[in-house]
Formats: structure tokens, sequence, C-alpha cells
């Protein structure tokens, strides 16, 4: 029985506290958490410990760290996880930004049965903002435990199902379209794969016992879809692109295995689940390998075309220094807000994408699109978002 052990400095001397696989059972979680459960929270008591108040009032004596210890027995990991979250929530909804003479809004009651209640009566007093920081990270600290369940699994692959089906009746208003497909066509320029330099991405592929970069290669196949519209066609300059580093022999992994026209590769992904939080899995797709291989390349060239664009100045995919600043800026003043939508990278649909985008653009994003996905029941699915979870296209659409 392997055992998590961490040694806490605390006001009546030096502490071992030990998380076996006796303390994850009396919490609460399933065995298959047990490994990252026991790593959580040795963690979660090393950030107690580390209190900005350590060096004006001391080490927390050992009985705040078994009392915390005790009321997770009592309440249940999970259950104490969602608890300090929603004080959390609490703490910064509370908070005044303007109008008021203090910032911290009225005493919340319930940091009395916390281990912070000393940092959150100290920030009260004083308004601290690191103690602000203190508290919010400590609080929000197992609000993303990666936490394996196959129940949130089942409510998740349901999720996702019928978020597809929604999609197959969406109606999109023709104005709409019409504005949106008049803004791309004028901003964006005709796609070019000039000197196109597709790769391998890091993640898994659809096709199993294929990973690493070596197996990857091994495992390459011919793609006719991608012989035809990215080696020729309007996006191969019809079969001129060989000055310009567009040919099979220059940018493919194993040549070999691309000129055996007999043998195809896949174009199938396979839908998994990951965790995501307490509540919820996340939904992704393996794409198959050489999809996986092309779009990369087809992900850099669009992100050189939009960055020679009216519209880098305002969607810059690959940096987010830009919305980091915004979001600040918002904080502190409250004049412009952020928004969280629910399964924004699944609620594009193919048809959308057919509607708005250039044709060029049109043909690499389709070219290297997977349309059918193998579903965890074994069921084999037409895809009616335009790209899932896992494509290295799915965040662009957002452009």
């Amino acid at each position: 029985m392997s055992s998590q052990e961490v040694t806490l400095v605390t006001s009546d001397g030096r502490r071992l506290f030990h998380i076996d696989d006796a303390f994850c059972e009396s919490v609460g979680v399933s065995h298959a958490n047990y490994e990252t459960v026991k790593v959580f929270v040795a963690s979660w008591l090393t950030l107690l410990s580390d209190s900005p108040l350590n060096s004006a009032c001391g080490r927390k004596p050992r009985v705040v760290y078994t009392d915390f210890l005790r009321n997770m027995q009592r309440v249940g990991l999970l259950t104490l996880i969602q608890q300090f979250s929603a004080l959390a929530h609490t703490l910064v909804s509370n908070a005044r930004i303007y109008g008021t003479s203090s910032l911290i809004g009225e005493f919340i009651d319930g940091f009395l049965d916390t281990p912070v209640f000393k940092e959150y009566h100290r920030y009260f007093k004083t308004e601290d903002p690191s103690l602000l920081d203190y508290l919010y990270t400590f609080l929000t600290f197992g609000k993303k435990l990666p936490y394996e369940d196959v129940e949130l699994e089942k409510v998740a692959f349901r999720n996702w199902l019928d978020l597809e089906n929604r999609l197959s009746t969406w109606d999109y208003d023709s104005v709409d379209l019409a504005a949106l497909k008049r803004i791309l066509g004028k901003t964006l320029p005709p796609l070019s794969l000039d000197g196109f330099f597709p790769k391998f991405g890091p993640g898994s592929v659809s096709e199993k016992r294929v990973r690493g970069r070596i197996r990857k290669v091994d495992a390459f196949r011919y793609d006719p879809i991608i012989n035809r519209f990215i080696y020729g066609g309007l996006l191969g300059h019809y079969g001129l692109g060989e000055s310009l580093g567009l040919t099979p022999d220059r940018t493919v992994p194993n040549l070999a295995n691309w000129s055996n026209v007999r043998k195809k590769a896949s174009r199938l992904s396979r839908l998994r689940f990951v965790p995501k939080d307490l509540k919820t899995s996340r939904s992704i797709c393996m794409e198959s390998n050489v999809l996986q291989f092309f779009q990369q390349g087809v992900l850099d060239a669009m992100l050189t075309s939009i960055s020679s664009t009216v519209l880098h100045s305002i969607v810059r995919l690959s940096d987010q220094s830009y919305n980091v600043s915004l979001a600040e800026f918002g904080s502190y003043s409250a004049e412009i807000d952020t928004i969280d939508l629910s399964s924004a990278s699944d609620s594009v649909s193919m048809t959308l994408v057919k509607k708005v985008f250039p044709p060029t653009w049109q043909i690499a994003m389709r070219t290297t699109r997977s349309d059918y996905c193998i579903l965890p029941n074994g069921r084999r699915h037409k895809l009616v978002k335009f790209a899932p979870m896992g494509s290295a296209l799915c965040f662009l659409r957002n452009v």
C-alpha cells in the first residue's frame, strides 16, 4: 500500500502527515483515483502551510491540519472541494469595485469553519491583495482535480450526442450568414500553402498502438483526398506546386508507404472522454495519423495568413497576452466583461463553415477533416460539428 508523505513546520515543531489508501477510502473517492488524490491532498496541505501570515503570526498549529483532514473525512473530499469553490465565488462576488468605502463587502460567515479563517479575518481588516490571492488559490485548488468517474463519462457522452443532434437541426439567420461571409471574404486572403510544412502533433491518434513519432512514421499511409486537393487542384496550383515545395517527396515522412495507393490511410477519429473537473468529463476526438499530420500544416498556413490581415489586431490565436490584458482591465474597471460559452468548441457545425468561409480555406479545412468518428460504444457516427476537440483546426474556426 503506497503512501504520500508531507512534512510541515507547525507552531509546535515539524509534523509528518501520511496520506495512504485507507485515508483515500475514508474521504469517499474511488480506487481508480487513489494515487491522484494522495498527491493532491499532500499538495493542499503544503499550500495551507504556505500562508502569507507566517512571518507575522507564526506557523499554524498542528490541530489546524488535523481538523482539516478530519473535516475532509467527515463531509467527503469531493463535497469539500465543491464547498470551498463556492466559498471562493462568494468571496470575489462580494467585493465592491467602486462606489463604496470598502472593497471587501459583508463578512462571510462561511470562513469560520475553514483552516484559512485567520487569513480571511486579516484580509477583511486590511484589504491586503496578497491575502485575497492566497485565499482564492487555496479555496479553488481542487476545482480542476482530474477525477475519473465512469458516470461522468456517461453523462458527457449523452450531452455530446445531444449537441450533435441539435446542431443537425439548427437554422442560421440568412442575414447573419451573409454578413459573416462578406466579412471573411473581405478580410481573409486566398489561402496559400507555399512552403507547406506539415508535422506530427504531440497527441495520440485514432489508430491503436500508434504512439510516438517513430510509430507514426511507420504507420503513415496514402490519402487520395489529400493527394488530390493538397498536392494538386486549387491549393496545389493545379499540379505546379513543386517549385513552392508543395510535393509529397518534400513533405511526406514515409514516401514508400505514400506511394502504395492500395493501402489507404484511415480518416476516422475516435471519441474518448477525459477528466475535466469534479463535475464533468471533457470529450476529445483522437484524429487519424495522416489527418493529424496535415492538420498541423494547414493550421500553420492559416495562422500565417491571418497575421497579415486586419484580423490580427483583434484575433491572436497564438498569443494570449492581448486577451490577458483585456481580462485584467475588465477585472478592475468593470467596463468590459468576458463570457464563457458552454461547449463552444463543439458548437460550430460543418454547415456554418461551408456557408461563411472562402473557397480556398474551405478546401484545406474540409480536406483534412475527419467526417466520421468511432463512438465509445463502437458505433460509427457522421460528425455534424466541423472539428471536435483534438483536431488541430478546432479553435481556428473561432475566427
